[in-house]
C-alpha cells in the first residue's frame, strides 16, 4: 500500500460518520458485545473505504491495521493498552499489536471478565437473558453471540476438551447446594480445575465442614458448678434467727457450702 493512499485512508476513517470512536464509559454488562461490534463495523468500514481509496485491502498488513484502529481509540484507551503491554505480555510493544490482540486486550482491560463456571450458570440458568417481544430475532442472536463469555469460543481441541469439562463442572457446581462449598470451588486456579479436582475439593471441604460442625455440637453444652439456692437461703435464715435471739443486733450471714448441682448454659 502506497504512503499516499494509506494516508488519504485514514484521513477517511477520521472523517467518517459510520464508526464512532471507541467508547470505554458502556456499561459493564454489554462491553463485550460492544467491543466486539465496535471491531466488527470498523472492519466494514475500514473494507468500504478501500474501496473508495482504490486500496486493495488484502494488501494492509498489521502494521496497517494497527494504525487504522489506534486513529479510532481515545487517548486513554491506547495508554492503558501500552500499559498493559508492558505489564502482561513478553515481548509485545504496542506498535505490534494486530486488529484481533487489540480487540482481546480491550476486552481484558474494560470488561470484568466472570468466572467460567458462573459465566456458563448464567447464560443457562435462570437469571439468563430473556429475547425481549419488540426485539428481532436477527437482532437478539447477535446481540447474544457478542455478549458471550471468551470461554464459549474455543477454537482448539485442547479449548474443545476444557469447554466439555467446564460444562461438567458448571453442573456439579450448580448441583450442590452448600455455599461454602461453591465459595471454595471458585477459588481453584482455571488452569487447574477439572471435574476430578472440583469432586475432590468439595469431599474434603463437606468432611472438614463436617467436622467442625460435629466439634461444635460437642462443646455446645458446658456445665458450670453453681450454689445451691436453697442451701444459701436457710442458711442465711439461720443466721438471722440466731443474732435476733441473742438480743445483741449483730447481723451476719451464714451460707453453706455450695453444692454439687450443677446449671447448664448454652452456648
Amino acid at each position: 500500500v502506497g504512503k499516499t493512499s494509506f494516508s488519504r485512508l485514514c484521513e477517511a476513517l477520521r472523517e467518517t460518520p459510520s464508526v464512532l470512536k471507541f467508547d470505554p464509559s458502556v456499561p459493564i454488562k454489554g462491553r463485550i458485545g460492544y467491543i466486539r461490534r465496535w471491531f466488527g463495523v470498523l472492519s466494514e468500514e475500514v473494507s468500504m473505504l478501500c474501496m473508495c481509496c482504490g486500496i486493495d485491502k488484502s494488501t494492509l498488513e498489521d502494521e496497517h491495521y494497527n494504525i487504522l484502529v489506534r486513529i479510532m481509540l481515545p487517548y486513554t484507551s491506547v495508554s492503558k493498552i501500552k500499559s498493559y503491554c508492558e505489564l502482561e505480555t513478553k515481548g509485545r510493544t504496542l506498535d505490534t499489536l494486530t486488529f484481533v490482540e487489540f480487540k482481546e486486550m480491550l476486552i481484558k482491560i474494560y470488561c470484568k471478565i466472570e468466572h467460567p463456571v458462573l459465566a456458563v450458570l448464567n447464560v443457562l440458568g435462570p437469571h439468563r437473558d430473556i429475547k425481549s417481544k419488540d426485539t428481532c430475532m436477527l437482532q437478539h442472536g447477535s446481540d447474544f453471540e457478542n455478549n458471550l463469555h471468551p470461554c464459549f469460543n474455543p477454537t482448539t481441541d485442547q479449548e474443545f476438551r476444557d469447554f466439555a469439562d467446564l460444562i461438567q463442572r458448571s453442573a456439579f457446581f450448580a448441583s450442590l447446594d452448600d455455599p461454602e462449598v461453591q465459595v471454595e470451588l471458585l477459588k481453584i486456579p482455571e488452569d487447574k480445575a477439572s471435574l476430578v479436582e472440583y469432586m475432590l475439593t468439595a469431599d474434603t471441604i463437606s468432611s472438614q465442614l463436617a467436622a467442625y460442625e460435629s466439634t461444635l455440637k460437642a462443646m455446645g453444652k458446658v456445665t458450670v458448678s453453681q450454689p445451691d439456692a436453697a442451701a444459701t437461703k436457710r442458711g442465711r435464715g439461720r443466721g438471722r434467727g440466731r443474732g435476733r435471739g441473742r438480743g445483741n443486733g449483730h447481723r451476719y450471714n451464714h451460707t453453706s457450702a455450695p453444692s454439687q448441682e450443677s446449671q447448664t448454659f448454652d452456648w
